[in-house]
């Protein structure tokens, strides 16, 4: 919306509004994308899927600016906007229909864990300090690794 809105711009306060509105959604998509790939990766793979996503992004960055200068030459600037920002909610459409992540879950209500409790089921409730205390523990575990610890180093 941010991109289509910025087509449509008239003056620079709609213009800055809307270049904030893309940032916003650029910071999200990188996180949102990036957290997705790590849920769905194992500790054993997770360099390599990550790797085709950080290049996208990195080829993005560098090549966006060249063909969306192509695109402004030949359609208009205002249209090239317009088009960017169509093929980013098309895309969201698809991703919201074939990607399992991004379906609804079923709501849970509390009841339900009642229920669950009187059937002798066990609750999964980790609170943030045992996250915390997980992160450690795998991180003092792969710091014990010299190699590991020199590529921490050296980032």
């Amino acid at each position: 919306l941010g991109v289509g809105g910025i087509g449509l711009a008239s003056c620079f306060e709609h213009l800055f509004c809307c270049r904030l509105f893309v940032g916003f959604g650029v910071a999200a998509l990188s996180t949102a994308a990036t957290m997705t790939i790590a849920d769905i990766s194992t500790p054993l793979n997770r360099a390599s899927t990550m790797a085709p996503i950080m290049s996208a992004f990195a080829a993005g960055t560098a090549l966006g600016p060249a063909i969306g200068g192509i695109m402004a030459d030949h359609i208009g600037i205002s249209e090239t906007f317009y088009l960017v920002g169509c093929s980013y909610l098309a895309l969201t459409l698809v991703n919201r229909g074939l990607l399992e992540e991004t379906k609804v879950k079923p709501t849970t209500f509390p009841w339900n864990d009642v229920h669950k409790r009187q059937n002798g089921q066990k609750e999964n409730k980790e609170t943030i300090a045992d996250a915390f205390q997980n992160a450690i523990g795998q991180w003092s575990e792969l710091m014990s690794d010299v190699r590991v610890r020199g590529v921490v180093a050296m980032n």
